[in-house]
């Protein structure tokens, strides 16, 4: 496989990622729902950040090196060490965000990540692009957003993601919803985005 051929298949490998994340990652069961969203930090490190932490009404994620507003009446949850966010917690298809992070392999710049993220969406069988677009994150760091569709497992979803590079890593903040669903969150979804800033350097 030679190197743009590798590098295509690290894009699709993250969207896949992402959808599948999505999929995967329900709520548990067995937590109690009263119980303080601040014991998700509990098993980490005391030397590593905090999966997530909620400051003044921000959902901070410091190992990703930002902070953004939940939509109204989401609720934050950690599972498997990546922070996520439900609108219901009984169907999370009904909408849901996820954040993963993925060395930067290549070292490479957003306008490769954008091609790269183009033509393997473009090239995939399960996933369809609709739009990319450029963006600015806080005023000042540069970012894409990408919105695609598919049905991975056989219901027909709608993802958008925020794309952006943090120190040696790709971090990717995903919103999905069944395509049904989608309209209902789309608006909130976009100021949520929206409100991403970047965290003051530690």
């Amino acid at each position: 496989m030679n190197s743009r051929s590798t590098q295509r298949f690290i894009g699709l490998f993250v969207a896949l990622v992402a959808s599948i994340l999505v999929l995967v990652a329900l709520p548990s069961k067995r937590r109690d729902r009263d119980e303080p969203i601040a014991r998700a930090a509990e098993s980490v490190s005391e030397a590593a950040p905090p999966v997530f932490e909620l400051q003044d009404g921000w959902w901070v994620l410091p190992r990703h090196g930002v902070r953004m507003q939940l939509p109204p009446g989401w609720e934050p949850r950690e599972h498997q060490s990546r922070p996520y966010a439900y609108r219901d917690l009984t169907a999370s298809l009904a909408g849901n965000l996820n954040v993963l992070s993925l060395p930067n392999v290549f070292n490479r710049d957003l306008a490769a990540i954008a091609e790269e993220n183009r033509a393997s969406l473009e090239a995939a069988e399960a996933l369809e692009l609709i739009s990319l677009e450029e963006c600015c994150l806080g005023g000042d760091l540069p970012a894409l957003r990408i919105d695609y569709g598919g049905a991975p497992r056989g219901e027909e979803l709608h993802f958008a993601a925020i794309v952006f590079l943090y120190r040696q890593s790709q971090v990717v903040i995903t919103a999905a919803a069944t395509a049904e669903q989608w309209p209902a969150i789309a608006d909130d979804v976009r100021v949520s985005f929206e409100s991403i800033e970047l965290l003051a350097p530690q």
